[in-house]
Parts: structure tokens; C-alpha cells; sequence
């Protein structure tokens, strides 16, 4: 029988020839905070911190607590070389989603929110963002997928909401009518009929918080992780995975694997002799 040996080098020209959509995963840490671009944000009584459980994942997760309804802890990732992209590359062909945990019976709803530049109007905004709530209560770990695609987030600017028609100054009426997808966004927010125009916005910086609609009192306590954005370009997607501590590969788990590798030679040598 005759074997054909296939080398590292061809398969990774054959990896060339059918590229992979590049993932990226940070692990941000109590101490790695700041060096993995994220901030908080959080004013008293709201505060943030990385706690070991509950989890999804085994290594820890967000924290967000707030008690009463006048904060809304934050933390925020300015790194816009990893973060920053167009909008419209988002809702085309990108991800954004996070994993997220409410407690039970607590109203405070984990955010994941997209702060904008290059946004204009008739009426200049300093400030616009686009927020997609977490809002089902469970004791069970919940995946967002990508709301990039399908999620339905509300357009705050300048401290109002803006109504799905996306005109100035609107925003009355139900919650609800105050949701849409990106891309809906990004076709009602065209600069005509004194509306915003999203056509050339860019996201600046991504941020998880915790809120509610109309408000919310009492304690809460949201956890979120595995955060990730991405707009399908070659940087690919970046996961930012809240533990802590740093996990790398033990040095016993990288020698098991280099003892294997070494286990395969024989196997080679005797193939080629027949």
C-alpha cells in the first residue's frame, strides 16, 4: 500500500489557498483591565468587577451590580484598533455578542452597546450610542449570537431615544418602537427628511452596562462575558473573555503534547519502508 506524506509546509499552503476568518480571544483579568483597554465606568451606588462564579465558561465572569436606578456600572473597551470599525461593515458581514446572566426576578437587563462617531444631522450630537439589551431572566447562561445581524437595539442621542423613523428630536411612544435592526438603522438614518445619518458613522468604542426600560429599583446584579466584536474584514473577530486570572497551557499539558507529536516519527519512518 503506498502512503502519501503530506508536510506541515503543504498544508499550510493549502490553509493559504482557503483563508480563515482570523479569531482573536483577550483574557481580561483584574489586573489586565486597563493594558486590554477596558475601563469602568461605574458611578456609586453601581460598580463593576471580574468574579469567578458564576461562570459559563469556568474561568470567571462580569460582574455588573447596581443598587437602585441612578447608575448603570460600565466598562468600557476605548482600544479602537481592535473595537473601531464601520457600522455598516458591522451589520453587513461582522459579529458582535457577548454571553450574559441576569438574576432571576431583578429587572437590571446586561447592555452591549456601540458608542459612534462620524455620525450627522440637522441637529449636531456630541454623544450617540446603539444598545442591545439582554433581557431574559434565567439562572441559565444565555448566548446573545450575533446581534449584529438580528439583534434589535435602540439609538440614544443626545441624552434622548430616537423612535425607529430615526427623525430629530423624536423618540415618544412605546420601547419597542424605539428598536431595530442595524441594518434597518442604517436604511431609515440617511440624512433625508431631518433625520440622522449613519451612512459614514464608525463605531468608537464598545461598552457592557446594565439597564432597563422605563427604570429599574432595588438590586441587580448582570454578568456578561465572552464580549466579541468583529466586522469580517482581516481582523477578524475579537473575543474578550472576563477571568480571574490569565489561563495559558500548563507546561506539563505543552510537554503531553510535545511527547505526542515525537510519537508520530515512528509511525512515519515505518509507512515510508513500505
Amino acid at each position: 500500500m503506498n502512503y502519501r506524506i503530506i508536510s506541515i509546509a503543504t498544508l499550510a499552503m493549502g490553509a493559504a489557498a482557503a483563508p480563515i476568518m482570523a479569531q482573536t480571544t483577550v483574557v481580561v483579568t483584574p489586573t489586565t483591565e486597563s493594558a486590554a483597554g477596558w475601563y469602568d465606568n461605574s458611578t456609586a451606588p453601581g460598580a463593576t468587577s471580574i468574579v469567578a462564579s458564576p461562570s459559563g465558561d469556568g474561568d470567571g465572569s462580569l460582574l455588573l451590580s447596581t443598587t437602585g436606578g441612578s447608575a448603570q456600572p460600565a466598562l468600557i473597551n476605548i482600544n479602537t484598533t481592535l473595537v473601531g470599525g464601520s457600522l455598516s461593515s458591522l451589520a453587513s458581514n461582522g459579529y458582535a455578542g457577548m454571553n450574559f446572566l441576569q438574576d432571576a426576578g431583578a429587572p437590571g437587563d446586561p447592555v452591549f452597546r456601540l458608542a459612534l462617531t462620524g455620525v450627522t444631522s440637522s441637529a449636531a450630537s456630541s454623544y450617540i450610542t446603539m444598545g442591545w439589551y439582554g433581557d431574559t431572566e434565567s439562572s441559565v447562561w444565555q448566548s446573545s449570537g450575533n446581534i449584529a445581524s438580528s439583534g434589535a437595539f435602540f439609538l440614544r442621542a443626545n441624552g434622548g431615544q430616537i423612535a425607529d423613523d430615526c427623525k430629530v428630536g423624536s423618540g415618544a411612544g412605546s420601547f419597542s418602537d424605539r428598536m431595530q435592526t442595524l441594518s434597518d438603522w442604517l436604511s431609515a438614518c440617511n440624512g433625508s427628511d431631518g433625520t440622522y445619518d449613519l451612512t459614514s458613522a464608525s463605531v468608537k468604542w464598545i461598552q457592557v452596562d446594565q439597564g432597563t426600560w422605563p427604570g429599574f429599583t432595588g438590586s441587580n446584579n448582570a454578568y456578561v462575558d465572552q464580549v466579541a466584536i468583529g466586522y469580517g474584514d482581516e481582523r477578524g473577530t475579537t473575543t474578550y473573555d472576563f477571568a480571574t486570572a490569565n489561563s495559558t497551557p500548563e507546561p506539563s499539558s505543552i510537554a503531553l503534547l510535545g511527547t505526542g507529536l515525537f510519537g508520530l516519527i515512528p509511525m512515519v519512518r515505518r509507512r515510508r519502508k513500505r
